[in-house]
C-alpha cells in the first residue's frame, strides 16, 4: 500500500478492538456521553506520517459511530474525530426499544415536572429504563420510566431542532414488561 492510501473496509480484529477500547475515554469525551455498548465491526487503516485508524463501532441497536484514531511513530494514540452515523431510519419511523443511558435520563429529567403535575402526583421513583425515538422535525423520544416498584410511565418527549424540549404526552399505569409503541 503506498502512503495516503486507504484499505478497503474489513471486519474488525480483537486487536482493532483493544485499540478502540484504549481510547474510549477520548471518543466518550467527545462523543458526550457513555454508551453501554461500545464494540468495534470494522476498520480501515491510512498509512501517514504513523497510522490513521478507521474504525465503526456499535454502540446501541441501531446506533454507530466512526472514530478516526491517529496512532504516531512512538504508538502515542490520538483520537481526531467520532461522527454518529445517520441511522437508517425514515423520517417517521419509531427505531426499536433500547437500554436507556445518563442522556435519556436527562431528558426524562428534563420533563419530570410535568409529567407529576399532568399525572396529579409526586414519584418516589423516576427512572429511565428504556426509549426508542422518532426523527420528525426534531425527535420524538419514547422514554419508559419505573416509577414505582411495579408501575412505569411513558412519556413522549419533543426535542426541537434548536435542542428544547417538550412533553408531547405520557402514559400512565403501564408495567415494566409492557413494550414502549408509538401513542
Amino acid at each position: 500500500m503506498s502512503v495516503g492510501g486507504r484499505t478497503p473496509e474489513q471486519p474488525a480484529t480483537a486487536e482493532i478492538q483493544e485499540l478502540a477500547d484504549k481510547v474510549r475515554p477520548q471518543v466518550e469525551g467527545q462523543l458526550g456521553r457513555s454508551p453501554s455498548l461500545y464494540k468495534a465491526i470494522s476498520y480501515s487503516t491510512q498509512v501517514v506520517a504513523g497510522m490513521n485508524y478507521f474504525i465503526k463501532i456499535q454502540i446501541g441497536d441501531d446506533e454507530h459511530i466512526n472514530i478516526k484514531v491517529y496512532k504516531d511513530l512512538e504508538d502515542h494514540l490520538t483520537v481526531s474525530s467520532v461522527t454518529e452515523e445517520v441511522r437508517q431510519q425514515l423520517r417517521g419511523g419509531v427505531t426499536n426499544q433500547r437500554p436507556a443511558d445518563d442522556e435519556v435520563q436527562k431528558i426524562a429529567d428534563e420533563v419530570r415536572g410535568n409529567v407529576e403535575e399532568r399525572a396529579g402526583r409526586k414519584f418516589s421513583q423516576y427512572k429511565a429504563l428504556s426509549y426508542a425515538t422518532q426523527v420528525v422535525a426534531g425527535t420524538n423520544y419514547f422514554i419508559k420510566v419505573q416509577v414505582s416498584a411495579d408501575e412505569c410511565v411513558h412519556l413522549r418527549v419533543f426535542q426541537s431542532l434548536q435542542q428544547t424540549l417538550s412533553l408531547s404526552n405520557f402514559q400512565q399505569g403501564k408495567t415494566i414488561d409492557e413494550p414502549i409503541t408509538y401513542f
